[in-house]
């Protein structure tokens, strides 16, 4: 298991589930946005995105140069290979499941500007955020350069929708 997977269901145990019901998540990030944000053009190409209610709802998105192995990994339930995004929402019960969620992070930058208080792990590069209403956003990138930058694109652009 990653660290990411590690942590992040770790710190995610403490916190509600938030319901499919309430927010269409697949309809937050669509192709031309990833293509635009991530600079995915030929040959590479958006391989997976998917919005699933396990635990938390979560958004999957790869891209990179198709393969022939996709498919054998995707029928065996895996993601793809290529970059990836995951975004995944949890609802906070109280004050103190942000303290949950960011003891986990041993390099916990602040971010100013991004929903009610945000922090950046280069560790772990990630995103993790509340906005006003206690939803708990992480948004975790793998095999980008510039994983901040667009990291907080990202948030920006699924707090904008909420």
């Amino acid at each position: 298991m990653s660290i990411f997977k590690f942590g992040a269901a770790a710190t995610l145990l403490a916190l509600a589930p938030v319901t499919a019901v309430s927010q269409n998540y697949d309809a937050l990030i669509d192709e031309s946005f990833l293509a635009e944000t991530f600079t995915i053009s030929a040959p590479n190409a958006l391989k997976m995105a998917e919005c699933e209610v396990k635990i938390y709802p979560t958004c999957t998105y790869v891209w990179g140069t198709p393969s022939d192995k996709d498919a054998a990994r995707i029928s065996m339930g895996l993601s793809p290979e290529g970059n990836k995004l995951m975004v995944i929402f949890a609802q906070t019960r109280s004050a103190q499941d942000w303290e949950r969620v960011i003891s986990v992070y041993s390099d916990a930058e602040s971010v100013q500007d991004l929903g009610e208080i945000a922090v950046w792990s280069s560790r772990r590069s990630q995103i993790s955020l509340m906005n006003g209403e206690g939803l708990v956003i992480h948004v975790h990138i793998d095999g980008e350069e510039a994983a901040k930058e667009q990291a907080i694109l990202v948030a920006n652009h699924v707090l904008a929708q909420l």
